[in-house]
């Protein structure tokens, strides 16, 4: 329809016994108003009446304007004063409203994004002197109109063939809602060279907003990911999460990355063993790079252990070289 404040769409269908039409409307205001003071009013039409009976007066006959018109105009201007044979469209069967709108039709307070539904019935269309022309059933429509009463404006219409059933009318999705809350640890202390997940819990549960995630100072933390980070640095940042939509709620997170210890930081054996068609590094801390080569020396794997066990699957050669960090490992099959 068009693009108006006010959304407008129609249905109409034959009852039952086919002598009459059904019509319903949805109108759905899409700015806010005070008051309304719309109606709607409908008309029925039909398309490609035709009766030897039908004339048109031709004033274009023989007028030399019209000689090379458009090609629609040449029937016209090779015609007769009198046209017959011609098929008309959108045609007036019936009408109700027009003038100044259905009274009631809409109520005067009407919500925002609210479908209001009206139903109107053309009846009786055999006793239409119109409707005798009509062959087809199929080629009937109905117009719905949104009319001003008070400045006899038509601020929207909506057209629709009729049908054989009504259906029921599609409504707004339910709006999906802004985050109002975002809970983070107050702190986390991760060591240097691990990597580590902050999982933000959204409020309410049903917000989808996109996060945005920034590290204050990239010297202690680095981002590897979206929520997901490295501690780089012995020192104290704080990560920030913001929610990119109207209400842009904030939380924050404190990391402070301890200095290497003894205490912190235990001297630890990395292996690296195959597993049939797996290849298992164990031992390594979490982050560490790890890049696997075949025989042919062509790189086959390049990933980052997880801490604890990594498993990584490679296939069959018979010797896998396989670096992890600064270390290097010959794995035979």
């Amino acid at each position: 329809g068009a693009q108006t404040a006010v959304q407008l769409k129609v249905q109409a269908a034959w009852s039952a016994d086919r002598k009459s039409v059904d019509v319903r409307s949805a109108t759905v205001y899409r700015c806010p108003v005070a008051k309304n003071r719309f109606r709607l009013a409908y008309v029925l039409t039909a398309d490609s009446l035709k009766h030897p009976s039908f004339v048109q007066f031709n004033n274009a006959a023989g007028d030399p304007i019209w000689e090379k018109s458009v090609p629609e105009m040449q029937i016209f201007y090779h015609g007769t004063g009198e046209m017959r044979g011609l098929s008309y469209n959108d045609v007036v069967l019936s009408a109700a409203g027009v003038r100044y709108g259905i009274a009631g039709s809409l109520p005067e307070r009407m919500q925002l994004d609210t479908l209001y539904e009206h139903s109107h019935r053309f009846g009786n269309l055999g006793q239409s002197k119109g409707y005798r022309y009509v062959k087809q059933d199929r080629n009937l429509h109905v117009v719905a109109l949104l009319i001003d009463p008070d400045r006899r404006e038509i601020v929207n219409a909506e057209r629709c063939p009729v049908g054989d059933q009504l259906q029921p009318f599609p409504v707004d999705p339910a709006p999906v809602p802004d985050v109002q809350q975002i809970v983070l640890p107050d702190s986390v202390k991760p060591h240097v060279d691990s990597v580590f997940t902050l999982h933000p819990q959204l409020l309410p549960a049903e917000a989808k907003s996109r996060l945005v995630w920034e590290v204050a100072d990239t010297s202690v933390v680095t981002m590897v990911a979206a929520g997901q980070f490295r501690a780089v640095h012995a020192g104290e940042t704080i990560i920030t999460v913001r929610a990119d939509d109207a209400h842009a709620v904030v939380a924050r997170c404190v990391v402070r990355v301890p200095a290497p210890t003894a205490v912190d930081r235990p001297a630890r054996v990395t292996t690296v063993r195959r597993e049939g068609d797996m290849l298992v590094v164990e031992g390594a801390p979490a982050g560490r790079r790890v890049e696997v080569y075949d025989l042919a020396g062509r790189r086959k794997v390049d990933a980052r252990t997880q801490g604890g066990v990594t498993r990584l699957r490679v296939g069959r050669s018979p010797l896998w070289i396989v670096v992890v960090g600064n270390r290097r490992f010959n794995v035979v099959d």
